[in-house]
């Protein structure tokens, strides 16, 4: 049997879970969220206590400022999202969720929830912790070609 590529398995997955990401967060005016704005709304929501920045965003997806920039100014002429400037510092500006987001909160939440279900369906708390363990390895191994 030939052996599969971690590369290209791990992108199959990638595709698959964007695609169950697009059909599964359809909003408002039938609006899919991207992987990336799914990703946002879902720090967003578990730092709501919190002022979180456009750097905070880029820090821990790990994102080019213009690429999050573009999506931070797609997610707000959806009205997903405000960007505003931070009294202290004008370069600095703080993202907030819109009514709109706020009054689809609890929808975005079960909709990541039930691909997150989806997601670890039939496979055993052991196998996942291997799982998570291996592809944390992986991002560390990745995270090392770069520095």
């Amino acid at each position: 049997m030939m052996r599969k590529s971690v590369l290209f398995e791990l992108k199959e997955i990638d595709l698959l879970i964007a695609r169950e990401i697009m059909h599964h967060t359809k909003i408002s005016e039938n609006l899919p969220l991207s992987p990336v704005q799914a990703r946002i709304i879902n720090y967003l929501l578990e730092h709501k206590n919190e002022k979180v920045y456009q750097r905070d965003l880029e820090k821990f997806l790990g994102l080019r400022r213009s690429t999050i920039s573009g999506v931070l100014q797609t997610m707000e002429r959806n009205n997903m999202i405000k960007k505003i400037a931070v009294q202290e510092d004008a370069r600095v500006r703080q993202v907030i969720f819109t009514e709109k987001a706020i009054s689809k909160e609890k929808e975005i939440q079960e909709s990541l929830k039930k691909i997150e279900n989806q997601l670890e369906k039939d496979i055993s708390r052991k196998d996942l912790e291997i799982f998570l363990k291996v592809i944390r390895q992986i991002k560390k191994n990745l995270s090392e070609g770069n520095e």
